[in-house]
């Protein structure tokens, strides 16, 4: 009987499933700006990658950061939370917009409040811009 057991059929696991807004943000994506305690950046070169739920930086070809993203249109503000892959306790909370090909997100560094709006840059939170290079 165990032996009938070990050889049934078990069905393989099911990719994570991702609610329309997350599915919006599939693609890869290049950084094109970037502001940080009110100053301009340079891109810097940056790429994220989003399958389902994972967020992949890149950095000239090198992987920098995983994150696992969830997000949340039912608020105000279109929420963007991004958990270190690593270290699920790790969260920063951000705020996001998409429109079009171009993915505006506005985020607290860790252990900072949310933003509550686009132009809310108080010490600690960044803006960047990402423009779609694929889905």
């Amino acid at each position: 009987m165990i032996a009938s057991l070990a050889c049934a059929d078990v069905p393989l696991p099911r990719p994570p499933r991702v609610n329309k807004s997350l599915a919006d943000l599939q693609g890869e994506w290049r950084r094109v700006s970037y502001v940080q305690y009110g100053a301009e950046h340079e891109p810097s070169g940056v790429r994220v990658v989003l399958v389902g739920d994972r967020l992949r930086y890149s950095v000239r070809g090198v992987l920098t950061a995983e994150y696992v993203v969830t997000v949340d249109t039912a608020s105000r503000s279109a929420r963007f939370d991004r958990r270190d892959a690593e270290q699920r306790g790790r969260v920063l909370p951000g705020i996001y917009r998409l429109d079009g090909d171009t993915l505006t997100i506005r985020a607290a560094s860790w252990g900072m409040p949310r933003p509550m709006a686009m132009n809310d840059d108080r010490l600690g939170h960044t803006l960047s811009v990402f423009r779609r290079i694929r889905r």
